[in-house]
């Protein structure tokens, strides 16, 4: 083998490892959903997620999307950095649980969990990260669930008009004028049966997370 030609195979290598590497996060900017939010990063529908389902055995509001934005941290493949240690998403998920708890127990709106709870270590005001497993594709946390939390409201929003456009079409007008009777060789109307979503499994209860839940034992240590 030639000194080129061993040249050129090592060219398409590095090539190749740098596409795997990049590619990483499955779906990013290939799908309809907004970038750097974790659907995008793992291509699924917000209504497949496991989150979604936890998120739909809660009483809707903004509470309930704070729920869900951790859910889905801790149900994702991701690694969750601070303050240059990483983390599983359960534990990132938890730590931002016992930090909540801790020291934001007044947030309630999601963008407020966001910018406050999410944004940076309070102590070296490094920002906290995600990145793709298994290699280092970094963003910044509150971006992402910026994103997540994007990605939820929007379908929330289709499902809402889809709801009201479903409503209308089956109200009957109302009417004084006696209703023929029907001639028996018309033929039947066949009405189309209204689309909804299949029922939600109850989570086991030992999977049950919600927000006032902290980690078993609070670290006294740098948030």
């Amino acid at each position: 083998m030639t000194a080129s030609m061993r040249s050129k195979i090592g060219a398409f290598l590095f090539l190749l490892i740098f596409y795997v590497l990049t590619s990483s996060c499955a779906g990013m900017g290939k799908n309809p959903y907004p970038k750097h939010s974790m659907t995008s990063f793992d291509d699924t529908p917000v209504e497949q997620t496991r989150a979604y389902r936890e998120y739909k055995t809660l009483v809707p509001g903004d509470r309930a999307r704070i729920s869900y934005l951790l859910w889905r941290m801790e149900y994702s493949n991701l690694k969750f950095w601070r303050n240059g240690s990483t983390y599983s998403g359960r534990d990132g998920a938890g730590w931002l649980r016992w930090k909540m708890r801790k020291f934001y127990p007044d947030v309630n709106d999601p963008k407020e969990f966001i910018t406050r709870v999410t944004m940076h270590s309070e102590k070296t005001l490094l920002p906290y990260r995600v990145s793709c497993l298994p290699y280092g594709d970094f963003h910044n946390l509150s971006d992402v669930l910026t994103g997540e939390l994007k990605a939820l409201e929007e379908y929330e929003i289709e499902q809402a008009k889809w709801s009201a456009v479903t409503a209308v079409s089956e109200e009957k007008p109302a009417t004084d004028e006696a209703i023929p009777e029907p001639v028996s060789d018309a033929a039947e109307t066949v009405v189309a049966p209204t689309p909804t979503l299949s029922p939600s499994p109850e989570p086991s209860a030992g999977e049950k997370n919600y927000i006032d839940e902290g980690v078993e034992k609070d670290k006294e240590l740098a948030v």
